[in-house]
């Protein structure tokens, strides 16, 4: 774990300590320098919607050195990374009309069993401080993740389908609302269209995807995607 008491900010991505100047975005004692936040994979524009979804939305591909920093944030108690990765959300959603003017912001839920494994829910965290830089209708139990699950990330992707589906349940009124669902990362997408599918059945509508990151796809001749 980074120690966050030095005394210059410690960029999350490349994990150097960084003079105030040389900071894009700083969170007391972590920051992303300018150097790192440049060279962030970016995604150029909208993925394709869903059965469910109308698109999704991320602000970066999920590679490299941010992708470290994402499985840091998650699996060795990085709970502080959450206010910048926040921020570089709220950059990017600031003038997206869809995700503005949208009745509910809701994050992806975790199981109970999963929340005492990590200690923190990685999702509500980012969007808790998401709340302090842009005023959005943010609320938390609309879903409920019904069963515990095992770890999207170490199945494949057909056991990732089976795994999720039918693991939600809507638990507040979202009858005829446009509801943005986010999640910190876009892999199979069998989880967010899971919950797109639930909130849908329950009367949404309209699901909207966001992600902080997306895995990158390939498409082969035929247009068949795969996911790298």
């Amino acid at each position: 774990m980074i120690n966050i008491f030095y005394k210059n900010p410690v960029c999350i991505i490349c994990s150097r300590k960084k003079h105030k100047s040389s900071a894009h975005i700083i969170e007391n004692r972590l920051c992303i320098c300018t150097d790192c936040y440049k060279r962030l994979p970016r995604v150029p524009i909208p993925s394709k919607g869903t059965i469910h979804t109308k698109y999704i939305l991320s602000p970066f591909y999920y590679t490299g050195d941010l992708r470290n920093s994402v499985l840091r944030y998650k699996f060795m108690g990085n709970w502080a990374y959450s206010a910048i990765f926040a921020r570089l959300l709220v950059e990017f959603i600031r003038n997206i009309e869809d995700v503005c003017t949208a009745d509910m912001v809701i994050a992806v839920p975790i199981s109970r069993q999963r929340l005492n494994e990590r200690g923190f829910d990685q999702t509500e965290l980012i969007l808790d401080c998401m709340k302090k830089e842009l005023p959005l209708n943010y609320k938390s139990g609309v879903l409920e993740r019904k069963v515990h699950t095992k770890h999207q990330s170490r199945l494949a992707g057909y056991e990732r389908f089976s795994n999720i589906s039918n693991a939600f349940a809507v638990r507040s009124d979202v009858r005829g609302k446009k509801i943005v669902v986010f999640d910190d990362v876009y892999t199979t997408g069998y989880t967010m269209e899971a919950c797109a599918k639930t909130l849908i059945e329950g009367g949404a509508r309209e699901v909207i995807a966001l992600t902080l990151a997306k895995v990158p796809e390939l498409y082969d001749d035929t247009g068949a995607r795969y996911i790298l």
